[in-house]
């Protein structure tokens, strides 16, 4: 392992956990999390010195792909090292926030159109508002963005995106 010598910024690969379950009984003193639905794409990332860069060509590439890997059958995730990324730290009272979203939906054409796909895309907003809510806010400078973010990234090999 490398340690990032100073803060910089990297086009990394970054997954997000879109969809996930746990055991609903703990085995060996866990509750196991199974993943759904995996979203990663390149996306720039601030790394901070004291961060670890871990080369993958060594003798122990297997062991971290089987622990790193999201989907792995023993990842570090799947045993629950990982449980404080699935939680949403920051969020929104929604009497609060619907004036900032009428506001920010009358401000801004681009995300008026993008709400509107997605409420083609998501008739159940109809019986459920607070979800195009929520859609709205994950859209804002107010979300933390960092919600079920993996928290281990892939360094591309140079030339390769």
């Amino acid at each position: 392992m490398n340690a990032v010598p100073r803060d910089t910024t990297m086009l990394l690969r970054v997954t997000w956990i879109e969809a996930f379950s746990t055991a609903s009984r703990p085995y060996e003193g866990h509750h196991p999390v199974t993943i759904d639905s995996l979203r990663s794409e390149l996306v720039p990332v601030d790394v901070y010195a004291g961060d670890w860069v871990i080369p993958s060509d060594q003798k122990a590439k297997r062991y971290l792909t089987e622990v790193l890997s999201p989907k792995g059958h023993d990842a570090f995730l799947v045993w629950n090292f990982f449980d404080a990324v699935l939680q949403r730290k920051e969020y929104y009272s929604s009497y609060i926030f619907e004036d900032t979203a009428e506001e920010m939906l009358r401000n801004d054409p681009n995300l008026r159109a993008r709400y509107d796909a997605a409420q083609a895309q998501n008739p159940e907003w109809e019986a459920h508002p607070e979800r195009a809510l929520r859609w709205l806010y994950e859209q804002s400078p107010h979300d933390e963005g960092t919600a079920n973010r993996y928290p281990v990234y892939e360094m591309l090999p140079v030339g390769n995106p």
